[in-house]
């Protein structure tokens, strides 16, 4: 009888088996990354294929399908490896006796129309940012930034019409300004590098901020690979001691182009608890568990730096969470 009723209800086997071998097929696709744009896209979802493999492991042990757990127990294998960018990783240190200098990254949508809540919020942060690094900044966020004027007095403007333009709001003086421009990519996009001063931190922070194109396309995917080397390798040669790397980078920590980036800037990344913090799209997560959503905006640093604090914000009228992180010298 009670086989009877599992094999006639909902909580049909060969159904899950079905959904276990797309799940672990997925993964396997993924490993083609480094080779095929649309490849690619299937790294960046490894929170949802360990929490797939699990949900189908107990299923099999209740309904005593022990053959079919290998599909989810090789999906977990297979996972594993996509964590490999923790080599180049660091724990945050809550070490509240050291100076920081603390940031703000946020991809704020280029047709946001809620300035007076991002205003709002920015002016309630405590401790309140050196630095605000607005992603998507359309030539409506010129008033935003006038605003906040009495807050951050030295301002980088590059607003643009489309999804690339870029703010930098600061509240010290620019030693240094440059825009470095991507070449050999079919789209117009660029970075910014900002080298200044911070009371309490003895060398001066050097910040580079790039919004990455959207891998859409195999066009799209190449360009986007190429930003990140070409801004990478800048990085390397920089002879600053402490160094950020801030951006949507259209890109999770799983892929083998975001390990590329931090092998070839030599920068690291905050380690967190088991996976990195979603901050993409602003809907999807479902009992505080990110479903849909995954880790697209960076913030890495020199070995020079330690983070001490991370936190994820409410995405204020974008598609994107706002990152906070703040940083000690060593």
């Amino acid at each position: 009888m009670k086989g009877s009723y599992f094999k006639n209800s909902i909580i049909d086997a060969k159904f899950f088996i079905e959904l276990g071998v797309i799940l672990l097929g997925c993964v396997l696709i993924s490993y083609a990354g480094r080779y095929f744009w649309i490849a690619d896209l299937f790294n960046h979802f490894v929170f949802q294929y360990i929490l797939g493999a699990i949900i189908f492991a107990i299923i099999f042990i209740v309904l005593k399908k022990w053959k079919a757990l290998l599909l989810p127990a090789l999906t977990l294998l297979l996972c594993f490896p996509k964590f490999s960018y923790l080599e180049n990783s660091q724990s945050i240190s809550n070490d509240e006796t050291k100076s920081t200098y603390n940031i703000v990254h946020f991809n704020k949508l280029v047709t946001n129309i809620a300035i007076d809540d991002i205003e709002q919020w920015i002016r309630s942060l405590k401790p309140q940012p050196h630095t605000i690094v607005l992603h998507e900044a359309s030539y409506n966020d010129l008033q935003l930034a006038t605003a906040l004027s009495d807050l951050f007095p030295h301002q980088i403007k590059e607003p643009r019409e489309h999804a690339f333009g870029t703010i930098i709001l600061n509240r010290t003086p620019f030693n240094k300004i440059e825009k470095i421009g991507i070449v050999d990519v079919p789209i117009e996009n660029f970075a910014l590098k900002a080298q200044f001063s911070i009371e309490g931190i003895t060398n001066d922070i050097t910040l580079f901020a790039l919004h990455a194109v959207p891998p859409m396309s195999d066009g799209y995917w190449s360009q986007r690979n190429t930003e990140l080397e070409q801004i990478s390798k800048l990085i390397r040669q920089d002879v600053t001691d402490n160094i950020i790397f801030t951006g949507d980078w259209n890109i999770t920590p799983y892929s083998p182009f975001f390990r590329d980036t931090l092998d070839v800037s030599g920068l690291k990344v905050v380690r967190e608890p088991i996976f990195a913090k979603a901050t993409w799209p602003d809907f999807g997560k479902i009992a505080g568990f990110p479903l849909l959503q995954i880790p697209i905006d960076h913030i890495l640093f020199s070995s020079a730096l330690t983070p001490a604090f991370k936190k994820v914000e409410k995405p204020l009228g974008s598609d994107h969470h706002p990152t906070i992180m703040h940083f000690a010298e060593r």
